[in-house]
């Protein structure tokens, strides 16, 4: 069906295209943050956070990464906020965090913005240990329709202002010597080839095709993806996930 790598021009969500029209327009005005929700390891419920004195801290809308990027850039980006406005929820300035250990315990985060009825969502994963003050944040490529950064499918070092407000929330409420849990979020049927070649089809919640991803060994960001699924078998058909491969 042509070729793989990019999606489909007709099949490209109505909602994906009003978001990137909105990042496209810098005078349009943009759905602000109403509550974070949380969920995961040694949560037995989300958690949902909407106190304003908290939500007020934190906006997806910052581009601290010159877009486009190449595949492997992993330079630092300069900081973009001021210290008296809301930053982002990862620093850039500090370049791409090491991949978390298998001691780190793993949440899901989604940030809603707006209302209905059309609100936004925007999802990452953010670690940490029961020892660590900090933690590190993942970047969810083909998921996320609000924003693209440029740097999907890379582990970046949360914000200081991040990691003093929400870790101690997350911490207060979890069972950090729970077993880790699955956090959901699939995006597809995937195989590998015998060649290392990566193929699979993007999937809405409904099981309707949106794209087809094509990765060949000379494609940009090839090897990023390839770290993403972690080691698979060649031929053999699983589900891609929306998150990395956890270390065991």
């Amino acid at each position: 069906m042509g070729n793989w790598r990019f999606r489909l021009k007709n099949t490209l969500p109505i909602g994906l295209l009003g978001a990137l029209l909105l990042v496209a327009m810098p005078g349009a005005a943009k759905p602000s943050l109403q509550r974070i929700e949380i969920a995961g390891d040694g949560l037995p419920t989300p958690l949902v956070i909407d106190d304003p004195a908290i939500i007020s801290q934190f906006s997806i809308w910052f581009t601290p990464f010159q877009y486009p990027a190449t595949a492997e850039d992993t330079a630092p980006a300069p900081s973009v906020s001021v210290p008296t406005g809301p930053v982002w929820f990862a620093d850039a300035s500090r370049g791409l965090a090491p991949k978390p250990s298998a001691d780190h315990r793993w949440w899901l985060v989604t940030m809603h913005m707006g209302d209905a009825p059309q609100p936004l969502t925007f999802r990452f994963v953010y670690t940490s240990t029961a020892e660590r003050q900090n933690g590190y944040v993942y970047l969810p490529d083909w998921t996320n329709s609000a924003i693209v950064y440029g740097r999907e499918l890379n582990w970046l070092h949360g914000h200081p202002r991040w990691d003093e407000l929400i870790l101690p929330i997350i911490k207060s409420a979890a069972n950090l010597s729970a077993a880790p849990v699955d956090l959901g979020c699939w995006l597809g049927p995937a195989y590998v080839t015998a060649s290392g070649e990566i193929k699979f089809k993007l999937l809405d919640e409904r099981g309707n095709l949106l794209s087809r991803w094509h990765y060949q060994k000379d494609t940009p960001g090839y090897h990023k993806v390839q770290d993403h699924i972690g080691a698979v078998p060649a031929e053999q058909q699983f589900i891609m996930s929306c998150w990395p491969a956890r270390p065991l």
